[in-house]
Protein backbone atom coordinates (compact mmCIF):
# COMPACT_ATOMS: atom_id res chain seq x y z
CA UNK A 1 0.00 0.00 0.00
CA UNK A 2 1.46 3.34 -0.99
CA UNK A 3 0.89 6.38 1.13
CA UNK A 4 -0.60 9.58 -0.24
CA UNK A 5 1.60 12.65 0.18
CA UNK A 6 0.58 16.33 0.25
CA UNK A 7 1.61 18.50 -2.69
CA UNK A 8 0.90 22.01 -3.96
CA UNK A 9 0.65 22.95 -7.63
CA UNK A 10 1.68 26.56 -8.24
CA UNK A 11 0.22 26.40 -11.78
CA UNK A 12 -3.30 26.22 -10.32
CA UNK A 13 -5.36 28.36 -7.97
CA UNK A 14 -7.17 27.18 -4.86
CA UNK A 15 -10.90 27.46 -4.20
CA UNK A 16 -10.51 31.06 -2.94
CA UNK A 17 -8.58 32.16 -6.04
CA UNK A 18 -5.20 32.19 -4.28
CA UNK A 19 -2.04 30.91 -5.91
CA UNK A 20 -1.39 27.21 -5.38
CA UNK A 21 -3.79 24.27 -5.20
CA UNK A 22 -3.13 21.63 -2.56
CA UNK A 23 -3.69 17.98 -3.44
CA UNK A 24 -2.85 14.54 -2.05
CA UNK A 25 -1.26 11.99 -4.37
CA UNK A 26 1.18 9.10 -4.48
CA UNK A 27 3.20 10.94 -7.14
CA UNK A 28 3.77 14.69 -7.76
CA UNK A 29 1.40 15.00 -10.73
CA UNK A 30 -1.43 17.56 -10.65
CA UNK A 31 -4.79 17.14 -12.39
CA UNK A 32 -3.88 20.14 -14.61
CA UNK A 33 -1.21 17.99 -16.25
CA UNK A 34 1.93 19.36 -14.57
CA UNK A 35 4.29 16.50 -13.74
CA UNK A 36 6.63 17.37 -10.87
CA UNK A 37 8.98 14.52 -11.81
CA UNK A 38 9.79 16.34 -15.09
CA UNK A 39 12.78 18.69 -14.55
CA UNK A 40 11.15 21.60 -16.37
CA UNK A 41 8.24 21.51 -13.90
CA UNK A 42 10.26 20.70 -10.78
CA UNK A 43 9.64 24.12 -9.18
CA UNK A 44 5.92 24.14 -9.97
CA UNK A 45 4.93 21.13 -7.86
CA UNK A 46 6.01 21.45 -4.22
CA UNK A 47 5.93 18.78 -1.52
CA UNK A 48 4.09 20.04 1.56
CA UNK A 49 4.72 19.18 5.19
CA UNK A 50 2.10 17.16 7.06
CA UNK A 51 1.15 19.01 10.25
CA UNK A 52 -0.41 16.86 12.95
CA UNK A 53 -2.45 18.13 15.90
CA UNK A 54 -0.72 17.83 19.27
CA UNK A 55 -3.30 18.38 22.02
CA UNK A 56 -2.42 20.69 24.92
CA UNK A 57 -1.13 19.15 28.12
CA UNK A 58 -3.95 18.78 30.67
CA UNK A 59 -1.93 20.45 33.46
CA UNK A 60 1.12 22.30 32.10
CA UNK A 61 0.40 25.59 30.35
CA UNK A 62 2.03 26.12 26.96
CA UNK A 63 3.04 22.47 26.65
CA UNK A 64 1.76 19.71 24.41
CA UNK A 65 1.15 16.08 25.24
CA UNK A 66 3.96 14.89 22.95
CA UNK A 67 1.56 12.72 20.93
CA UNK A 68 -0.35 13.33 17.73
CA UNK A 69 -4.12 13.05 17.85
CA UNK A 70 -4.27 10.77 14.79
CA UNK A 71 -2.40 7.82 16.22
CA UNK A 72 -0.80 8.75 19.52
CA UNK A 73 2.79 8.21 18.37
CA UNK A 74 5.35 10.41 20.17
CA UNK A 75 6.46 13.43 18.13
CA UNK A 76 10.11 12.34 18.28
CA UNK A 77 9.30 9.39 15.96
CA UNK A 78 8.48 11.79 13.13
CA UNK A 79 11.06 13.14 10.72
CA UNK A 80 10.96 16.95 11.17
CA UNK A 81 11.66 17.39 7.45
CA UNK A 82 8.50 15.47 6.51
CA UNK A 83 6.13 15.80 9.48
CA UNK A 84 5.42 18.41 12.11
CA UNK A 85 3.01 18.91 14.99
CA UNK A 86 1.16 21.96 16.23
CA UNK A 87 -1.23 22.85 19.01
CA UNK A 88 -2.83 25.42 16.71
CA UNK A 89 -5.65 23.50 15.06
CA UNK A 90 -6.13 25.86 12.06
CA UNK A 91 -2.58 24.97 10.95
CA UNK A 92 -3.24 21.22 10.94
CA UNK A 93 -3.16 19.46 7.55
CA UNK A 94 -3.24 15.79 8.62
CA UNK A 95 -6.59 14.37 7.45
CA UNK A 96 -6.54 11.69 10.18
CA UNK A 97 -6.09 14.29 12.93
CA UNK A 98 -8.85 16.47 11.45
CA UNK A 99 -11.21 13.48 11.22
CA UNK A 100 -10.54 12.43 14.84
CA UNK A 101 -13.55 12.87 17.14
CA UNK A 102 -11.46 14.89 19.66
CA UNK A 103 -10.17 17.43 17.12
CA UNK A 104 -11.14 20.97 18.31
CA UNK A 105 -14.49 22.13 16.98
CA UNK A 106 -16.05 18.67 16.79
CA UNK A 107 -19.05 17.74 18.93
CA UNK A 108 -17.03 15.49 21.26
CA UNK A 109 -14.31 18.09 21.86
CA UNK A 110 -14.09 18.73 25.63
CA UNK A 111 -12.30 22.05 25.05
CA UNK A 112 -15.11 23.59 23.02
CA UNK A 113 -17.36 25.84 25.10
CA UNK A 114 -21.02 25.67 24.07
CA UNK A 115 -22.54 28.93 22.78
CA UNK A 116 -25.19 28.92 25.50
CA UNK A 117 -22.72 28.38 28.37
CA UNK A 118 -22.91 30.80 31.29
CA UNK A 119 -19.42 32.14 31.93
CA UNK A 120 -17.74 35.35 33.07
CA UNK A 121 -15.70 37.38 30.61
Amino acid sequence: MTKLKPYMCLNCTDETGGKGKKFWSEIPVCSCGVDGKDKQYAGVIRRCVVIHYEPPHPVLKGKGTGKQLCDGRPTKEYDPNKDAASGSYPAVTCPDCIAHHLFPGTDDDPLTVPDDADYMV
